[in-house]
């Protein structure tokens, strides 16, 4: 897949955004004890899960939340956006809208881009 082609709502790019350039969609609103702010969201392609312990599983579907106070994602208050990535260690909060510490994973540091374009760029 060409993910320069795609119609994603954002880009990802992990390592503070050194990252090759992932698609993001947008799937929702989640909140935790500390925040109400964490958005879950598709990307493509996915994260190698092998780097987490997954074997083959790959991360299809992750966590992000602003790194820096008086950001925020919802909407996108500024670009690129400092986000913190977890990944879910139980499938099942994905589809609610709470979650704990002990479900998730922090995996990466990231930057969110408005376009491919702007994700190329800036890394």
């Amino acid at each position: 897949m060409d993910i320069s082609d795609v119609n994603a709502d954002f880009y990802l790019c992990l390592n503070e955004g050194a990252g090759e350039p992932r698609a993001c969609w947008c799937k929702g609103r989640m909140r935790d004890a500390r925040r109400n702010d964490w958005m879950h969201v598709a990307i493509e392609p996915p994260v190698i899960g092998q780097h987490y312990g997954l074997g083959g599983e790959d991360i299809f579907q992750v966590l992000l939340a602003t790194r820096h106070k008086g950001q925020t994602l919802f909407p996108v208050s500024g670009w690129p956006a400092h986000v913190y990535v977890l990944r879910s260690l139980d499938q099942s909060i994905l589809g609610q809208p709470e979650f704990d510490d002990a479900q998730v994973q922090l995996i990466e540091w990231g930057m969110l881009y408005r376009t491919y374009e702007e994700a190329i760029v800036g890394r």
